[in-house]
């Protein structure tokens, strides 16, 4: 969820981000996006998108929720494959996102 926010783009971008699209560029994190189905073929790639640290928010900041990510998946990730595995599809982020907040998890 801090990656499709901080990237400001859907869902469904986010889940099919592959892990050799990312590269730090002085700075900060550039995200290359898959393209749009409204790009047409021909057209260059979409402009990456740059993500930098939060240091005065660190439980927003996204380059942290990477990190704890990578450390969790480690050794289960491929260099280039997806960077979110297929078992945790768009939907099941929209369902969560759409839980009240203040209703306990089960």
């Amino acid at each position: 969820m801090i990656l499709t926010w901080d990237l400001m783009c859907r869902a469904n971008d986010t889940v099919t981000i592959l892990i050799d699209q990312m590269q730090w560029h002085g700075d900060h994190l550039e995200i290359e996006l898959s393209p749009q189905k409204d790009t047409k073929k021909g057209e260059k790639k979409r402009l990456p998108r740059r993500l930098r640290a939060n240091p005065q928010q660190p439980g927003a900041c996204p380059i942290v929720a990477l990190a704890l990510y990578l450390g969790l998946m480690a050794g289960r990730l491929e260099m280039n494959g997806l960077l979110f595995s297929r078992e945790f599809p768009a939907q099941t982020f929209h369902g969560w996102a759409k839980q009240d907040p203040q209703r306990p998890r089960e």
